[in-house]
């Protein structure tokens, strides 16, 4: 196994698994500048457009987008999980995240 093959592997796995109240997800995993990017949007973006951000991160295991944005913006889902998939996605994507 040379160079360009581990290179072309690590470029074309764009997902890492996770757990969400037990049942397991892929976070999808950004490089460093489209992460500083996202931040940023995030930071200063509506709350429409983070939905819309956060939603897209989260995977099944079919590769299918668990959450909507308008489902996250819904009083469904509790500020206090909003917290919690927004540190998720920040662990997986610093490489701190560690299944409990």
């Amino acid at each position: 196994m040379g160079k360009e093959s581990i290179l072309a592997k690590v470029k074309a796995n764009r997902t890492r698994p996770a757990e969400i109240e037990g049942e397991p997800v892929w976070v999808r995993v950004h490089s460093g500048k489209a992460l500083t990017r996202m931040v940023k949007r995030v930071q200063g973006g509506k709350d429409k457009d983070v939905a819309g951000i956060l939603a897209k991160q989260f995977l099944d295991k079919n590769g299918e987008q668990i959450f909507t944005p308008e489902w996250i913006l819904s009083d469904e889902c509790s500020n206090v999980f909003i917290v919690e998939l927004s540190k998720l996605f920040l662990e997986v994507n610093s490489g701190t995240y560690k299944k409990k």
